[in-house]
């Protein structure tokens, strides 16, 4: 952290009050007595905490300055799934996106005078829609586009704008390989690879229960899922299981009566769907309604407080690996993030999608800031200068454009209750 050689600080949520202290931190180990315009840093490409400062060359003197973008707006683009069967995960993310938006530029982070202009366009999840709005946003000149949570669409989407030479900032979808600088960056954890916190909950879990059949049925249209049913595959079976069954579904599948008689008749001790949240409380409802009485292992997009309103209490039991346990956030950037949700929302509260989509927003901000005149080409530049940042999960690290977690964490494994909430899972 930069400032911080011999302690890391967590800091805050930024408000409009007090952006001079952010969540975000750069790379370097500086006395935080240089962080100050004209001071000296150590490393060319550093940015002071909050990205106010960029360590940059000045004659043979690594300098801090101070970049602001000249007086304007910037447009920024955002395709969201606002409709559609992944809509349960796009609206709270859009919401992330937006307080961010509102926080930059009540604060003048970008610089006196200067703001960005957000243009929202829903995809509904459909791939022509997506593009349509990728092709709106490339003629539009924005700074940057923040798009893409679907995996069957990301790829091909992304790169469409990095063609254009319009950088694009992923913020959610998981399927491996999507990171592409310098135009394609991703803000979201994986927590899918191998090793990952998915694979450490399916294994832990078969060792727990000592399963030698597993279920993993999968949303076979997209291919994020997909990955994520081959990752479990290979993490059940180096855990013990000797029979993996694997069962085909559909993103917009509503009637999961199919694949659950198959389940049921496969009769596995271990059920890991491989699926979006809303096709997955589905399934285990349709499961727990056909006497299903075994575990089940999701990824943490079962842990959305509006898979409850789909499966109810059939979901109790069902054990979630996050990266972000909103109930014991580890920093003040979570709890805050936490605060404002339930302020917003009824006291409900938030699964990990508003925090991914603050984070991407915030994310492009900051290069933005440091691109010197908000061009596409300019903002490409400066994420690529990117190395550490704080966030809802901590110290995160930007390696070849794929955020990750800076230093080892242990996984959060989060269990559905009969009454709605959610506990740390015990093990058993």
């Amino acid at each position: 952290m930069v400032g911080r050689s011999k302690k890391r600080v967590l800091v805050g949520l930024m408000t409009a009050a007090a952006l001079s202290v952010s969540m975000f931190v750069g790379v370097g180990s500086v006395s935080a007595a240089t962080e100050k315009e004209g001071g000296r840093c150590d490393k060319e490409g550093d940015l002071s905490t909050g990205y106010a400062l960029i360590c940059e060359k000045k004659g043979t003197t690594l300098t801090w300055v101070n970049k602001t973008l000249p007086k304007g707006t910037y447009k920024v683009g955002s395709e969201m799934l606002l409709s559609g069967a992944a809509a349960f995960a796009g609206v709270p993310m859009n919401k992330g996106v937006e307080k961010a938006v509102a926080e930059i530029n009540a604060s003048g982070f970008l610089g006196k005078g200067a703001k960005i202009e957000l243009i929202t366009r829903d995809s509904a999840g459909k791939a022509d829609l997506a593009l349509a709005a990728v092709n709106e946003f490339v003629a539009n000149k924005v700074s940057g586009i923040i798009c893409c949570a679907l995996s069957s669409i990301a790829g091909a989407i992304s790169q469409v704008a990095a063609n254009n030479q319009t950088p694009v900032i992923i913020d959610a979808a998981v399927l491996p390989g999507l990171a592409k600088p310098p135009y394609i960056h991703r803000t979201v954890i994986m927590t899918g690879a191998k090793n990952g916190v998915q694979w450490q909950s399916a294994q832990a879990m078969v060792k727990a229960i000592k399963a030698k059949t597993v279920a993993i049925p999968e949303t076979s249209d997209n291919q994020g899922m997909v990955a994520d049913a081959v990752m479990y595959k290979e993490a059940v079976t180096a855990a013990g299981a000797t029979n993996v069954i694997s069962i085909k579904t559909q993103a917009a599948d509503t009637d999961l009566s199919g694949a659950a008689s198959q389940i049921i008749a496969a009769n596995p001790e271990l059920v890991i769907p491989a699926m979006l949240g809303g096709p997955a409380s589905r399934l285990v409802k349709a499961l727990r309604d056909r006497g299903y009485k075994g575990r089940i292992v999701g990824n943490y997009g079962l842990s959305d407080q509006t898979n409850f309103a789909i499966a109810g209490a059939s979901l109790a039991g069902v054990v979630m690996p996050v990266t972000f346990n909103p109930a014991k956030p580890i920093n003040k950037l979570g709890r805050d993030i936490v605060k404002w949700w339930k302020s917003e929302n009824g006291g409900a509260l938030p699964s990990a999608y508003p925090g991914m989509g603050y984070t991407a927003a915030w994310y492009l901000a900051i290069a933005m800031k440091n691109s010197g005149d908000g061009s596409p080409a300019n903002v490409a530049k400066a994420l690529n200068k990117i190395g550490r940042m704080d966030s809802v999960y901590g110290t995160v690290r930007f390696n070849k454009g794929q955020i990750e977690l800076a230093r080892t964490a242990k996984p959060i494994f989060l269990e559905w209750q009969a009454d709605a909430t959610q506990k740390e899972w015990n093990g058993k």
